[in-house]
C-alpha cells in the first residue's frame, strides 16, 4: 500500500502483486501556491488557475507525480493534458492513470504498446451512512450476494469501498475505448480472490472491442490501515 511520507516527498512504491510502479505523495492544500506549477515545470490550465485551492493543490500534486513516473519511464519533457472530459492527456506511447484522494495524489504510468489503458484508484475505507450510500448507489443485487460472502473475513464497509474503487478504475481505464461516462451497473463483481488481491467482474453491456456482455475480466486490489487502492490494466 502507499505509506505514509512527509507533505511534498515524492515516493515511489511497487504494486504488491505486479510489476507496476506507484508514484505518490502527500500534501497540505493550504500551504499550496500556483507558483509551485511553473517551478515544477508543470502546465497550469486556465480553468485550474481559477479553480479552488484544494482542487488547484490536487492537480498540481497529481501532475508532479505523473511527471515523476513519465521521467522514470524514460520521458522527461512529456506534459500530462487535460480532455474534453477532463481526462488526463498522456504523452504517445505512453498510457497513465493519476488519482488524488483527500491530501494523497498518486500516478501510475505504462507502456502503450503493451497496454491500451490503465487505471488506478485510491480510497479511504467509508462506515455508516457512507457505507450505505455505495450499497444503495453502486451495488446491483448479484453484487450483494457475493460481498456477503466475504463480510466475515473482510467487512463490508471495506469490500464496498472496493467495490466502488474498482469501477473507478475501470471506467479511467477504459475510457479512451468508449468516450463517455459509464453507469456502474455496465459491469457486475463476480468473484473476489482475498489471497491474491484479484477482484472479477463481467461485462453487462457492449462496450467495444472485447468488452462485450459476458466477457470476464480482472481489478487488482489492495487494502490495508482504512485505505484500499484498485489497479486496472487494458491490453493493448
Amino acid at each position: 500500500m502507499l505509506t505514509a511520507t512527509p507533505s511534498g516527498e515524492l515516493t515511489c512504491t511497487h504494486w504488491p502483486t505486479s510489476d507496476c510502479k506507484i508514484f505518490h505523495t502527500r500534501f497540505d492544500p493550504a500551504h499550496f501556491s500556483l507558483l509551485q506549477f511553473g517551478n515544477a515545470g508543470i502546465d497550469l490550465p486556465p480553468k485550474i488557475a481559477t479553480a479552488v485551492p484544494k482542487r488547484q493543490a490536487e492537480f498540481f500534486h497529481g501532475r508532479l507525480c505523473a511527471q515523476a513516473a513519465l521521467r522514470d519511464a524514460g520521458v522527461a519533457q512529456g506534459q500530462v493534458g487535460v480532455g474534453a472530459q477532463r481526462e488526463p492527456l498522456w504523452p504517445q506511447g505512453i498510457a497513465g492513470s493519476i488519482t488524488h484522494h483527500g491530501a494523497m495524489a498518486a500516478a501510475v504510468v505504462l507502456p502503450a504498446a503493451r497496454w491500451a489503458g490503465v487505471g488506478m484508484d485510491v480510497e479511504t475505507v467509508g462506515s455508516g451512512q457512507q457505507s450505505a450510500a455505495l450499497q444503495e448507489t453502486i451495488i446491483m443485487p448479484r453484487e450483494r450476494l457475493v460481498l456477503a460472502a466475504h463480510d466475515s473475513a473482510m467487512g463490508m464497509d471495506t469490500l464496498l469501498t472496493l467495490a466502488f474503487s474498482a469501477k473507478e478504475s475501470f471506467y479511467k481505464g477504459i475510457y479512451g475505448l468508449v468516450g463517455r461516462v459509464l453507469d456502474f451497473d455496465v459491469i457486475s463483481l463476480i468473484g473476489i480472490e482475498a489471497s491474491t488481491g484479484t477482484l472479477w467482474f463481467e461485462v453487462m453491456e457492449a462496450l467495444g472491442g472485447l468488452y462485450q456482455p459476458g466477457y470476464r475480466f480482472q481489478v487488482a486490489f489492495a487494502a490495508e490501515a482504512g485505505q484500499v487502492m484498485t489497479l486496472f490494466r487494458r491490453a493493448a
